[in-house]
Parts: structure tokens; C-alpha cells; sequence
């Protein structure tokens, strides 16, 4: 991931801070590939993580609330490129429910539920690193609970563990965050309701997403949460639209191109993050209740996966079902606004390649393009800020701060007529450089060494709001709203 800084404007009035980050792919159709090589053993509720050797993908399935061996220490690994099966390393405990995120050379389990008594279940947390084959005890989740949702964000080096079902079945509210570095784990915020498990944590442009499960009311919901950049541990949940039916324990991932494919018994849905919508699409050949799910990334493309899980018939699955997305690869931006107070800037609007957005309770909104450079155009109340910023096939991390206040411009700039009919007066901008953009964040007028009461003609363009932009000598920065009539 790169970072860039771009050179603040002159700070006059309040703080408009825009941050653009940038991962991801596309998806525009859905085709499910049944694989025909059965699993050593099926498990149901068990815990899945991807491991890659260099050159090939590999889903290891680590036991299972219910598995076909009635075993719960072993692994079964699936070869996702040559679509073989084989036997994986012994667990040193039991695992049922458990939960497994690989990164690296490692995969992090937790166990979840020892098998011991159902009623109670464990905080242990074991990290299996594979070209070693070996097992370490880390430091203990701290909740004991199964069905932990988890997720892990690269960008900030946590792995991030919500709800699960507690002792005695109780439901758990905690969110938790691993630093994999320093072995430790601290609280986060908690959810807005209790889960009690089957919901999925998925992490993709400096958002966690919670996907439906057990959470103490209909079944459907989707949360959402903006990471902080400067305290990964602060979080706060929002709503976004629930899914269109209840989902209670289901198997979900992302798609790529900032869609989120969510499946169970009774259908499969995919949701854009951009828009905020749900589509039905083809349901998976097998509906499973409790598959062991998976997303893996390759050069042009995202996979999901299911293996095993149960049928209509509460009858164990044997083998993987996937869908693989298109190759036309689109890349998120995620815009976050806020004031110099620290509040965000709900409601905010965001014009970038034609899009219009619109900002969240966070003061977040996301909009995916191709490569490339793009000039933008943010608005709230009377502040506004023009910017650029690039897609380079990558992760890209830029920080603006940028300030604009039309009601706290230096006296001795101004422009008239305004509204106008094309032709702007420009009074007090000597030796100073001029650029004007539309709505959409375009450039379409750029001047150097302009002099005083210029004459500013933006006739030949249609009727509409636009932005003026004066960088003077001393290097100061004053921006106008005008109006072409």
C-alpha cells in the first residue's frame, strides 16, 4: 500500500478532511461450479481459512459443530486450483464452531467449543503455521464463545472477532481486535444487538461489514463500520439494508467490485456496497444451512467457496460449490469526510467520473473505477474542496485536508455578476492563477498570471453551479460557488 500527502490549501473556516482508499475488483454475472471429488470428512459449522503456497490456493476446514467422522480435531484441506481433497494436520483441541483466518504462513483458530460440554465453551486461540507444521497457543479470546464472526484487515495488522454464541447459549455483543504483532487482543465497541453466531464479518474498504445470523431480532440485518484510521479499535456500527429474507446461519463473502454475496437454505442474494441494494441472483446448486464459506483473491478475479455444510434434509454436503467473479477489474474509493470538531459529514455529497454520492453516519462513501487519474468535487453546507487523486492498480492511501468556507473569503477577492449569464468580473485577483470546475469535479477553465477585474468567460459552457478556484502570490487559496444562468 502506498500513502501520498497532497499540500493543504489555506485553512480558513472549518476543516474538511477527505480520505481516498483504494483496494478491489469486478463482478457482473454469477455461475455456480459444482466440484464432483468428495471430502475426506463433511463438516458443518466448521472453520474455514485460505492458505497460498506461492503458486496455488488451499482452503483448510478445521472441524465442525457436527462433522460426518464425528471427529472434531482434524482438517481437511481442499486444493481450490487442482480441486483435490486431502487429510490436513491433527488440532491439538477440539473445535466445534470454530473460526480461522490465514495470513501469511499462519492460520489463526479459534476453537470455539472444545466438545466437552455444549454449554460451555472456550477463549482458546492457536495459530498453525503451515511450512512448519506446527501448533502455538496465543493469547485467549476474550469471550468465551463459538460462531465468532472474524475478519482480518491489512491495512491495520488486526484481526476482528463479533458476537458468537456465549455459555449457555446466551448471546455475546463483544467486538474484539487481535494485534498479530504484540499477541494481544482488546475490546472494541460492541455491536448494536447480541448475536448469538452464524453472521460473517467481512472486511473491504477500511469497512467491517457484519452479515446477517442469529442477532436477537429478524435475521436479515447488515451492519456496517468505518475503521478509524488512527484507532483501529474505535468503531461504530451502522445500518445498511437487510437482506431480503432471514439468513440465521448462512455463508457469505466478498465478490469483488464491492459486492457481498450472502447464501443460505432458501436463496442467495448480492449486495452492492456503492448502492446499498440487494439482488436475488441463482440460487446455490446445493442450499446449505451452515456451509464453511470462503473468499480467495487471485490476479484478476475473487472466488467464493462453500464446502459441506447441511441440506433441506439436515444431511451432510461432501463437496465444494463456488462462483468465481468477472475479470474486469474496478478499483473501490473510499471517500471519508469530516469537520475539524471530529464529527463526520453525513450527508455530504461527492461528485467523481459522473457519479454522484452520497455520505453515510460516517461521512463515508464509496464509488469503484478503473485506473486512472480523477478530479473530484465535495460539498457540505458552505464548505466545498476539489482534489485528484490516482488508481495505480493497487492499494492507495491519499490524505487531503482541505478547507473551504464561501462565507469566510478575504474581502478583497470577489465576483460579479453571480448569478450570471456566462461573463464573471473578478476583482482583486491580480498575478494570481485561476481554475474553474462544474459540478462533477471537471476541469474546464485554467488561467495563469490573471489580472485584476478579469473577465472570466465560461459562456460556451451549459447552465449550472460551478466552482472557482484562486491560488494568490502569497500561495492562499480562495474558493467561490458561481452560478451560470
Amino acid at each position: 500500500m502506498f500513502k501520498h500527502k497532497l499540500k493543504a490549501m489555506k485553512k480558513i473556516n472549518y476543516l474538511l478532511s477527505i480520505l481516498i482508499l483504494i483496494p478491489g475488483f469486478v463482478f457482473s454475472q454469477l455461475t455456480w461450479e459444482v466440484s464432483t471429488v468428495i471430502s475426506p470428512v463433511s463438516s458443518y459449522r466448521g472453520g474455514a481459512a485460505n492458505y497460498f503456497d506461492g503458486s496455488q490456493n488451499h482452503m483448510y476446514v478445521f472441524g465442525g459443530w457436527g462433522t460426518s467422522s464425528e471427529n472434531f480435531n482434524e482438517t481437511s484441506i481442499y486444493n481450490i486450483s487442482d480441486d483435490t481433497w486431502t487429510a490436513g494436520p491433527v488440532i491439538p483441541e477440539n473445535t466445534k464452531g470454530g473460526s480461522a483466518i490465514g495470513i501469511g504462513d499462519d492460520i489463526y483458530l479459534l476453537i470455539g467449543n472444545n466438545g466437552d460440554d455444549n454449554n460451555v465453551n472456550s477463549k482458546i486461540f492457536l495459530k498453525y503455521n503451515v511450512p512448519t507444521d506446527t501448533w502455538d497457543y496465543m493469547a485467549e479470546y476474550p469471550v468465551a464463545a463459538r460462531y465468532v464472526a472474524m475478519a482480518y484487515n491489512p491495512v491495520n495488522g488486526f484481526i476482528y472477532g463479533a458476537g458468537g454464541s456465549g455459555d449457555s447459549y446466551m448471546a455475546v455483543q463483544n467486538v474484539c481486535a487481535y494485534d498479530v504483532v504484540n499477541n494481544t487482543w482488546t475490546d472494541c465497541n460492541t455491536l448494536p444487538y447480541p448475536s448469538s453466531g452464524g453472521s460473517v464479518l467481512i472486511y473491504e474498504g477500511h469497512h467491517l461489514y457484519l452479515v446477517g445470523g442469529l442477532i436477537n431480532e429478524p435475521n436479515n440485518k447488515l451492519f456496517k463500520s468505518l475503521i478509524d484510521l488512527e484507532d483501529p479499535l474505535f468503531i461504530e456500527w451502522n445500518y445498511c439494508s437487510s437482506i431480503p429474507m432471514e439468513m440465521a446461519k448462512l455463508s457469505a463473502g466478498y465478490l469483488g467490485n464491492g459486492k457481498i454475496i450472502a447464501t443460505e437454505l432458501d436463496g442467495t442474494f448480492v449486495y452492492d456496497i456503492s448502492t446499498d441494494i440487494w439482488e436475488m441472483v441463482e440460487n446455490k446448486p446445493i442450499p446449505v444451512k451452515g456451509g464453511n464459506y470462503l473468499s480467495v483473491s487471485t490476479d484478476n478475479a475473487y472466488e467464493f467457496l462453500v464446502a459441506g455444510g447441511r441440506d433441506v434434509d439436515n444431511t451432510y454436503v461432501d463437496h465444494v460449490e463456488s462462483v468465481q467473479a468477472e475479470t474486469n477489474i474496478l478499483f473501490p474509493a473510499t471517500f471519508v469526510l469530516t469537520m475539524n470538531s471530529g464529527e463526520p459529514a453525513e450527508n455530504a455529497t461527492i461528485e467523481v467520473a459522473g457519479n454522484s454520492l452520497q455520505t453515510d453516519e460516517a461521512g463515508a462513501a464509496v464509488q469503484y473505477l478503473e485506473n486512472g487519474t480523477y478530479e473530484y468535487t465535495a460539498s457540505y453546507d458552505d464548505l466545498i474542496a476539489i482534489g485528484t487523486f490516482t488508481i495505480e492498480s493497487e492499494s492507495v492511501y491519499v490524505e487531503n485536508e482541505l478547507v473551504v468556507s464561501v462565507n469566510e473569503i478575504k474581502d478583497e477577492f470577489s465576483i460579479y455578476p453571480n448569478p450570471g449569464n456566462g461573463i464573471f468580473i473578478l476583482k482583486g485577483s491580480a498575478n494570481s492563477m485561476i481554475e474553474v470546475c462544474d459540478i462533477k469535479g471537471n476541469l474546464i477553465y485554467s488561467k495563469s498570471d490573471i489580472e485584476n477585474n478579469f473577465a472570466l468567460d465560461i459562456s460556451a459552457n451549459g447552465p449550472g453551479l460551478y466552482f472557482v478556484k484562486i491560488v494568490q502570490n502569497d500561495g492562499s487559496v480562495s474558493m467561490r460557488k458561481i452560478i451560470l444562468e
